[in-house]
């Protein structure tokens, strides 16, 4: 299956695991599909934002909000392409919400989102 990745590294990050092709009711269903989980992602930004606006209790609110804009945008990349890089991004992009919500969460206690 991997057989064609490249040995090297930086080659292999660029190596892309899946492509749009309007051919693939599958391939445009797959899009569709991180095109509606990326309008999710800001929304949930535009949420914490208006919190942040409205009642300031940290600033780490607006990174947790700008994780959440990074996350959509590379669900808008993942629309039409996936390469490997695009992967290690969203699992550094999670692990930094993850821990933004903790930081949140001190500020913040009984938060829901």
């Amino acid at each position: 299956m991997f057989d064609d990745v490249p040995r090297e590294f930086v080659p292999a990050l660029r190596y892309v695991l899946w492509a749009y092709d309007a051919d693939d009711w599958l391939a445009v269903g797959y899009s569709a599909l991180n095109v509606a989980e990326a309008i999710a992602w800001f929304v949930i930004a535009a949420w914490v934002a208006r919190r942040a606006w409205r009642d300031p209790k940290t600033p780490w609110e607006w990174a947790y909000a700008l994780a959440f804009v990074a996350f959509g945008v590379s669900d808008v990349w993942e629309s039409y392409r996936v390469p490997i890089w695009l992967i290690a991004a969203k699992g550094v992009i999670l692990a930094a919400i993850l821990l933004l919500r903790l930081r949140v969460k001190r500020a913040r206690p009984g938060l829901k989102l």
